[in-house]
């Protein structure tokens, strides 16, 4: 039987948060990042892959911690990428959203510990506009490196959501991702500003790309 290359896209399910989980986990381990999930709360990528998966089930829409808001790749029945997009707002803050999710599913210890060591990265915050598309986690799986997976989850993905509501859509890189950063710009996006932190050269980036007219 012949090899089709050609990626499916369709919505993520709820049966499919390990998968998600793993795409954060990734998203998240460029080895270039000041902080991420697995360090804020000192897990291991097993223990991560394990409390996320169950903590990605919730229904509620709006941030980058539900299944809802994600879009995969299939070539051949085979999971190729998986990409979050989002409409700031929808149904609140975000930000709040992922806070409160994450205080149902950890202690309140291990929640403290993870904002305090947040707290020393505040100076890179970037807040995300209301009403905006928010570009989130995303990854592409080997042995599907090269493919383009990534812009064609994201085309496919934006060109659904607009159809209702067009907006800007924003991405947030870290500063010295340009792989991330070459990416983005072939999908049309252009560098707007950054966040440096303590004069490192590390810090955060903000692309945006606009509508679809």
């Amino acid at each position: 039987m012949p090899v089709n290359d050609q990626p499916i896209i369709r919505r993520a399910t709820r049966n499919d948060t390990p998968l998600i989980a793993r795409t954060i986990w990734l998203a998240e381990h460029t080895g270039i990042e000041l902080y991420s999930y697995g360090s804020l709360f000192d897990l291991s990528y097993e223990t991560f892959i394990k409390r996320f998966s169950e903590l990605l089930k919730n229904d509620e829409p709006g941030h980058g911690l539900t299944w809802k808001s994600f879009w995969i790749a299939e070539i051949n029945h085979e999971a190729a990428g998986c990409v979050a997009l989002y409409r700031e707002g929808e149904n609140g803050s975000s930000s709040l959203l992922m806070t409160g999710l994450l205080m149902e599913h950890f202690t309140r210890q291990e929640v403290a510990s993870a904002f305090a060591k947040l707290e020393a990265f505040r100076s890179v915050h970037i807040v995300q506009t209301n009403g905006n598309y928010q570009l989130d986690s995303g990854a592409t799986f080997a042995p599907h490196h090269g493919k383009r997976i990534f812009g064609s989850i994201f085309n496919h993905a934006y060109k659904e959501l607009s159809m209702e509501h067009p907006a800007v859509v924003e991405a947030q890189v870290w500063m010295k991702n340009d792989h991330a950063k070459k990416v983005y710009v072939g999908l049309g996006f252009i560098e707007r500003y950054q966040k440096e932190y303590n004069a490192s050269g590390m810090g955060r980036l903000l692309m945006t790309k606009e509508p679809i007219q």
